[in-house]
């Protein structure tokens, strides 16, 4: 076979171009636009990573909430959830209804890149009384990358909501 051609009956005959192949040059345009195309993709799927581990914690961080809410109605006592921003955990003493505490730390898997990044709660800690309702209605603010989310606890109700953006 030369330049597309076979030996036919001691004659050089052209290949049909659907038999021949795919020359050097058309296989290197075809490597430029797949790099082109995963330059883009690659930055788009960190981007969509973040905000799949935001959207994870901050989930467990309001089913944590409400946990506990329900535990001080359980229980018909008081039962809190502290927060700490310094070491990007927060923790929930008596947890259960048993002595054991449950800590939560947002740093390491699957929450790793999600930061704790504020509280309008002073001391860091919510606390509800036996009827589920908190001491002060405040909100809590987690981040990863440029995406926040503010949970927001009512005072009237004691529920939490989760709102995106700043």
């Amino acid at each position: 076979m030369r330049n597309g051609c076979i030996l036919r009956s001691g004659r050089w005959a052209r290949l049909p171009r659907a038999v021949r192949g795919f020359s050097l040059v058309e296989l290197i345009m075809v490597l430029v636009i797949l790099a082109l195309l995963s330059a883009v993709a690659v930055p788009r799927t960190g981007n969509m990573l973040r905000r799949s581990r935001l959207d994870l914690a901050s989930r467990r961080l309001l089913a944590d909430l409400q946990l506990t809410r329900s535990q001080a109605i359980r229980d018909s006592a008081e039962r809190k959830l502290m927060l700490d921003l310094s070491l990007q955990q927060y923790t929930m003493p008596q947890h259960g209804g048993t002595n054991r505490t449950h800590t939560v730390a947002l740093n390491v898997s699957p929450y790793e890149g999600v930061r704790l990044v504020g509280s309008s709660f002073n001391p860091p800690e919510v606390i509800f009384n036996r009827l589920g309702l908190p001491q002060s209605g405040g909100t809590i603010m987690l981040q990863a990358g440029s995406e926040i989310v503010t949970i927001t606890i009512s005072s009237t109700t004691g529920r939490a909501t989760r709102v995106w953006g700043p």
